[in-house]
């Protein structure tokens, strides 16, 4: 009889027990914040007990385990971001995120003329990384070195600060000759104050 007793007291214990479990209330995580969108680079801060996020890209979910996601095609996007957790409520969605991306082009024509670099300018870029030799000017914050006498290897990159930066230009070779060169034994002082034009020499 005690031992009936106990199995009947243990069914009621087991059932309690199942009735609490299936009544718990699961808690929701955060929504992810601060998110920065740098061209096609999206991060944004780790929501606490977060085990993966979930990103909504136009409609399409992509599963990552880290709080930052690359674009890697061109095009306007929609984006939503919500973290997710076994044994949590995922969290609400972001609000929309409208993200523009855009790969840009190396510049192509490179070419010297009068001892400079010259190229096509590509449509999208605030400047150009120009590599002479291994040595980088910005044509934003650097002044382009005249090409004296020498060999060279030179190579463009198209920059923005909107859009992803191109790749580098293939090599272009030149030797810049003795004969391409100006040389003159004359020497002039000239500023924008000057009143007579430089000569020009052949």
């Amino acid at each position: 009889m005690k031992k009936i007793s106990l199995i009947f007291i243990l069914n009621i214990f087991l059932l309690v027990l199942f009735a609490c479990n299936n009544n718990t209330v699961l808690t929701r995580l955060d929504t992810p914040k601060n998110i920065v969108v740098d061209k096609n680079h999206i991060t944004f801060d780790k929501v606490q007990y977060a085990e993966k996020y979930i990103i909504n890209l136009n409609g399409v979910n992509h599963t990552i385990n880290t709080n930052e996601f690359t674009i890697n095609e061109e095009g306007e996007f929609i984006v939503r971001i919500k973290a997710s957790a076994e044994g949590y409520l995922d969290s609400l969605l972001t609000e929309d995120i409208f993200v523009t991306v855009k790969f840009l082009n190396y510049p192509d024509n490179i070419r010297i003329e009068n001892n400079r670099i010259v190229y096509d300018l590509v449509i999208g870029a605030d400047s150009y990384n120009i590599k002479i030799n291994d040595t980088i000017y910005n044509t934003a914050k650097d002044i382009i070195p005249y090409l004296e006498e020498g060999e060279y290897k030179i190579q463009i990159q198209s920059v923005s600060k909107t859009f992803v930066d191109s790749k580098y230009s293939p090599i272009l070779s030149i030797v810049i000759s003795g004969d391409e060169y100006l040389h003159t034994k004359h020497q002039y002082r000239y500023s924008f104050k000057s009143e007579f034009d430089l000569p020009l020499y052949h």
